[in-house]
């Protein structure tokens, strides 16, 4: 048997139930109108004595175990029978008790049920056998809506399988008038970040410096061209730089071979070369120590046992200098590593272990700026500007000879 509550309006009380006697929430009915007998008055108790519960009321008002016969002043109706049970049932053998629900709760039911304006249903009584038949009903509904939610899913996965089939079929059936244009490289829609062949073809377009002999002379256009022509050397590109060099970009590393070959055959007077690989650099950030570029290789090498393998191999590691940092107390140095050192730094995290602490790594990058006019892409050496230009008011003079930057209203260009 079931004693609910309603938990928002009502104290659950439980106390002294017995194993078989518990409390629920039940869902509410609508308010008994005014020709509904209320379950507590004599028309609502009349009972039911084909019940199988030892504590139930019968048509006499009499309990059926005890034989009370004021049972109606201590009993409890059941919502969905509106059969009568003695609540606080008193047995011959001995005066034990067959207790459905303790004093308190009974009080509070009877109390709720006396109210003309509750709701039946909030603060109820529900025997087992009704108990039973309402689960059993509810089991079936959602038995119901899970067998209904089945067959929607696979009236869907039909659906679905159908809709494939067809876009399969109008596929197959498209005809494609011309052959696919192959893009070139520039034509891929994709990350060129991602494209490791395209990359190495950019890293493999190494020049070829053609520089002018000692009367200051250099080869001619015309005879480039006879060597190029001849041989079938392809150069992507050919310039002349700011000194008056020639410049071949080539792709392939046998044309770059054999174009200098014949150069020093034929024009013996003018030096080629080939200018090295731009190595990356790096920058270690937050030295602790004021140690000499010998000293921090040595440290770095001693904790990375990978870094110095590579070393060992022919990878450079070339600290170029240490010094010490704009904001001041720590130092900064300048290391030039291989390719392959610089993808093991930057699988570490970017950070290198010197002692007892770690160091950030940055990369570093040189930017050709000229000190005399402030322009980038020269240095001063090779400055053709006839005026200098102060980098700090913009005036025409030297950045040393600068006095416009003294005083705290001073505010640079």
């Amino acid at each position: 048997m079931v004693l609910a509550e309603d938990s928002e309006n009502e104290t659950e009380i439980s106390h002294n139930l017995t194993p078989h006697h518990y409390l629920t929430p039940t869902p509410a009915t609508p308010p008994l109108s005014s020709k509904q007998p209320h379950p507590t008055t004599p028309k609502s108790r009349k009972g039911n004595t084909s019940c199988t519960s030892p504590t139930v009321i019968n048509e006499f008002g009499i309990c059926s175990a005890c034989g009370d016969e004021d049972a109606l002043d201590k009993c409890v109706t059941c919502l969905f029978c509106n059969k009568n049970f003695h609540a606080i049932c008193r047995l011959d053998n001995g005066g034990t008790e067959n207790v459905l629900c303790n004093k308190t709760y009974l009080e509070h039911f009877s109390k709720r049920m006396e109210k003309k304006d509750s709701f039946q249903g909030t603060f109820c009584f529900i025997c087992d056998p009704c108990l039973t038949d309402h689960e059993h009903k509810q089991a079936a509904t959602l038995q119901s809506h899970v067998y209904t939610l089945e067959r929607k899913m696979e009236s869907m996965e039909s659906s679905l399988t159908q809709i494939k089939d067809i876009i399969v079929k109008q596929g197959s059936q498209v005809s494609v008038p011309n052959p696919p244009i192959n893009k070139s490289p520039t034509q891929v829609e994709s990350n060129p970040w991602k494209d490791k062949e395209g990359l190495q073809r950019v890293k493999s377009k190494t020049p070829v410096i053609v520089k002018m002999n000692g009367s200051g002379t250099s080869v001619t256009d015309s005879d480039l061209e006879k060597i190029v022509t001849e041989n079938k050397i392809q150069v992507n590109k050919s310039y002349k730089n700011k000194s008056g060099e020639n410049v071949l970009v080539i792709e392939k590393s046998d044309d770059r071979e054999k174009l200098t070959n014949k150069l020093k055959e034929l024009h013996p007077d003018h030096k080629v070369f080939q200018p090295p690989e731009r190595l990356p650099t790096i920058s270690v950030a937050n030295i602790i120590e004021n140690i000499s570029p010998d000293e921090l290789k040595e440290k770095i090498l001693s904790m990375h046992d990978e870094i110095a393998s590579l070393v060992s191999k022919g990878s450079t590691f070339e600290v170029l200098y240490v010094r010490e940092q704009r904001s001041g107390a720590r130092y900064q140095a300048c290391v030039r590593v291989s390719n392959e050192i610089r993808k093991f730094i930057d699988h570490l995290g970017n950070r290198l272990y010197i002692g007892m602490y770690s160091c950030s790594i940055y990369d570093h990058f040189y930017i050709k700026r000229c000190n005399n006019c402030q322009k980038f892409h020269h240095y001063q050496d090779k400055c053709r500007a006839s005026k200098p230009v102060c980098a700090k008011c913009a005036g025409e003079h030297r950045t040393n000879d600068c006095t416009s930057c003294s005083g705290i209203d001073f505010i640079p260009t």
